[in-house]
C-alpha cells in the first residue's frame, strides 16, 4: 500500500525526469558553448590568485627546469601545483 506522500513524490520525480530529458540536448549545447568560450589562461590565473598572469611575464631566457626542480623539492606536490606545472609545460611547447 502506497503512502500518501509517496504518490505525489513519485509524480514530481517523474515530471522532473521527463523535463530534464526534454531539456537535455539544449542544456548540453549551452554547456558546450560555455566551455568553448572559457579562456583557459584566465581561469588558471583566477585559480592561482596573486600570481601574475602568464601573458604579463617577460620572455624566459631559460627552460625553467631548475626552478621547477626547486619548487618540487621545496614543497610537497599538490594537485593544483601539479596542474600548474603541467599547463606551464603545455604552454611552453
Amino acid at each position: 500500500m502506497a503512502d500518501d506522500k509517496t504518490v505525489p513524490d513519485r509524480e514530481l520525480m517523474r515530471r522532473w525526469v521527463e523535463t530534464r530529458r526534454r531539456a537535455g540536448p539544449e542544456l548540453e549545447e549551452i554547456r558546450r558553448r560555455e566551455i568553448e568560450a572559457t579562456i583557459t589562461a584566465e581561469v588558471i590565473w583566477q585559480l592561482i590568485g596573486s600570481a601574475p598572469p602568464p601573458w604579463d611575464l617577460p620572455p624566459r631566457t631559460t627552460s625553467g627546469l631548475v626552478e621547477q626542480r626547486l619548487v618540487r623539492q621545496a614543497a610537497p606536490m599538490t594537485p593544483l601545483l601539479a596542474a600548474a606545472l603541467e599547463l606551464q609545460t603545455f604552454f611552453d611547447q
